[in-house]
């Protein structure tokens, strides 16, 4: 049964199925379950329930997709899989297919968060940038 996503032209009231957070979302494209992404080694980022999701279901559907970084052009998705062979980033190459299948307008999208290329530069720049005030 596919399961079909909510709102699915905006997301804007996506949230955690879990936790209940609205921001840093993945939705898993094997069963439609929208989780919050990884926490990071400082406490930041997100509520984990993508992960554990993944982890709960017996580590079966490992493709997910961060809502928000899902445009007319999927190429420009955020896709990542926990399977343990590739754990990271990862190209889908019918993405649009697996989506729209999911009632979800690919082409209607526009991009509304920063993929995670994105806030690494940034969490990178931020640290360098803290790490020099401290010193000097």
């Amino acid at each position: 049964t596919t399961r079909l996503i909510p709102a699915a032209c905006s997301f804007v009231r996506s949230q955690c199925e879990k936790s209940g957070d609205t921001d840093n979302l993945w939705l898993n494209l094997s069963d439609g379950f929208i989780g919050g992404g990884r926490k990071n080694w400082d406490g930041s980022g997100g509520s984990n329930g993508a992960l554990d999701h993944f982890e709960e279901t017996g580590k079966q559907y490992p493709l997910v997709v961060k809502l928000g970084t899902i445009t007319g052009d999927p190429d420009t998705a955020d896709c990542y899989s926990y399977a343990p062979d590739e754990d990271g980033p990862v190209k889908v190459p019918n993405l649009a297919d697996m989506l729209e299948r999911r009632g979800i307008k690919v082409a209607a999208l526009q991009k509304t968060a920063k993929s995670t290329a994105e806030l690494e530069v940034e969490l990178n720049a931020t640290y360098a940038f803290d790490a020099i005030t401290e010193s000097g």
